[in-house]
């Protein structure tokens, strides 16, 4: 084989190899401030805030239908704020639009 030829193929190999394994880029970074104690329809859950506020019920926060133990975490939580990154959606069968659902997460 001609090392022009040789060369081609390691080059090709190595772009597709690159290509390949990148970062998910789209996560969010997010705050977990503390459990939803409020009594309501759309209430309930851990609380998840995107605007860096560390105290529940501040700024524009969200619920989680995610148990705490599918987030890695213990259902006994007491520690708060917990940093993450996130990807997150809102579930279309649910009515309130103050409540998601965390379909991947790091945590940082």
């Amino acid at each position: 084989m001609r090392p022009v030829n040789l060369l081609l193929i390691i080059g090709l190999v190595s772009i597709i190899t690159l290509t390949g394994c990148k970062k998910d880029e789209y996560m969010t970074e997010a705050t977990i401030t503390g459990w939803d104690q409020r009594y309501c329809q759309c209430c309930g859950g851990l609380q998840i805030n995107f605007q860096n506020e560390i105290k529940p019920y501040s700024g524009d926060f969200y619920d989680l239908t995610n148990s705490a133990s599918s987030l890695g975490l213990s259902d006994t939580v007491s520690t708060f704020p917990i940093y993450m990154y996130v990807n997150w959606t809102h579930p279309s069968t649910i009515a309130c639009p103050n409540i998601i659902t965390i379909t991947k997460y790091e945590r940082l």
